[in-house]
């Protein structure tokens, strides 16, 4: 992500508690790196400063809803000054379950 905007993709997803990993890297600008917010719906899951070039597993730990929910992750801090650029990149996310429960 090269500015303050996010990515998301919309899900139909079960209920229960479940870690939802997000594979991230960036590059700092004057000194900090990339901050990233991640939600389901409207509801946040997390936030992380991305601190690594390398794609990074980032975690969070979510009590999931079960139903169509939107999986969005948002660069929050973009920095853009020549010869500085602050950014983000994200690979792939994904959502694992400690526990599903089919009822």
């Amino acid at each position: 992500l090269y500015t303050n905007i996010s990515c998301w993709k919309d899900l139909i997803i079960f209920e229960g508690p479940a870690e939802v990993r997000v594979y991230a890297w960036g590059h700092p600008a004057v000194g900090v790196w990339p901050h990233m917010v991640v939600k389901l719906d409207v509801k946040k899951v997390g936030e992380a400063d991305v601190t690594s070039g390398e794609a990074q597993p980032y975690s969070f730990s979510a009590e999931i809803r079960r139903g169509r929910q939107r999986l969005e992750i948002s660069f929050t801090n973009d920095y853009f000054q020549p010869p500085e650029n602050r950014e983000l990149w994200v690979g792939q996310a994904e959502i694992r379950y400690s526990k599903i429960d089919w009822k």
